[in-house]
């Protein structure tokens, strides 16, 4: 295992427009030092290609660790310095690992587009990025297929709640996250439609239509920028973005100690 906890890494956000970009990439660059890259794939193509690509400016930026993370995502104060310490606690042979995230519309930690790579295992992970519309979890997939080949990915290295996911996105791309999710989920899709159709939240109700529609559909291109069948009729959100002045921390620090009431899980998770 590694010693040295302040290694240089690259930080690369992966975005189709998401509302929350910006604010992501602000976040960003208070908490990354002059040794870090920080770089921004926002090209019109499909999830494969972005992976690709991705994977490729991490092995042209040489750092040791290469962080993905989605643009749907907003992050904690500290995270960057986190993730930094966790990687200490890789076996040398294992690919990365994620990290939970506050999940707006599960209301809990999750997994999600946080994803921390070892750069000098990229070039051959590239090499199992599936074709375009093969696989409805192509990253999951390249994972597996590295895991096969004896790189872990170590999801269970901690219990930190590196940020929030889901929060303040339009009501388009609410639509086509559930759309897919329809597919892509099928083991949730139950308690989902009972907690949306509870819901008086607008943007669980858009959900709701996402998961509906794409269960009557056979087919989901996984490309936002080819998916031309968004209802014109969506309702359009007053996202605020109250995050601005709350900060994600407080969000987070509110949402676990309703779900943890202050438990041993609950110190984890900070």
């Amino acid at each position: 295992m590694s010693s040295n906890i302040e290694k240089s890494i690259t930080i690369i956000v992966r975005t189709t427009g998401e509302s929350t970009t910006e604010i992501l990439v602000k976040q960003l660059q208070k908490q990354i030092t002059e040794q870090d890259s920080l770089l921004i794939i926002d090209k019109e193509e499909c999830f494969e290609d972005k992976l690709k690509n991705g994977f490729k400016l991490g092995v042209e930026e040489n750092k040791a660790f290469t962080v993905f993370i989605d643009a749907d995502i907003l992050l904690r104060h500290n995270a960057i310095k986190k993730i930094k310490k966790l990687t200490n606690k890789l076996k040398d042979s294992d690919l990365g690992f994620g990290l939970r995230l506050w999940d707006r519309f599960y209301d809990r930690p999750k997994f999600r587009g946080l994803h921390v790579y070892r750069t000098n295992l990229l070039e051959k992970a590239i090499l199992y990025v599936p074709e375009p519309n093969v696989k409805l979890r192509p990253e999951s997939f390249t994972k597996q297929k590295m895991k096969e080949d004896g790189h872990d990915w170590r999801n269970g290295i901690s219990f930190y709640v590196a940020g929030i996911h889901d929060f303040f996105q339009n009501s388009e791309d609410i639509y086509y996250k559930f759309l897919i999710r329809s597919k892509r989920s099928r083991n949730d899709l139950f308690e989902l439609k009972k907690k949306f159709r509870l819901a008086r939240e607008t943007d669980y109700k858009i959900a709701l239509q996402g998961i509906l529609d794409g269960e009557q559909m056979t087919d989901i291109t996984n490309n936002k920028f080819l998916y031309k069948n968004t209802p014109t009729n969506l309702p359009k959100l007053n996202l605020g973005f109250n995050h601005i002045n709350k900060s994600t921390d407080l969000i987070i620090i509110k949402k676990l100690i309703k779900h943890y009431r202050i438990n041993r899980l609950f110190w984890k998770s900070i």
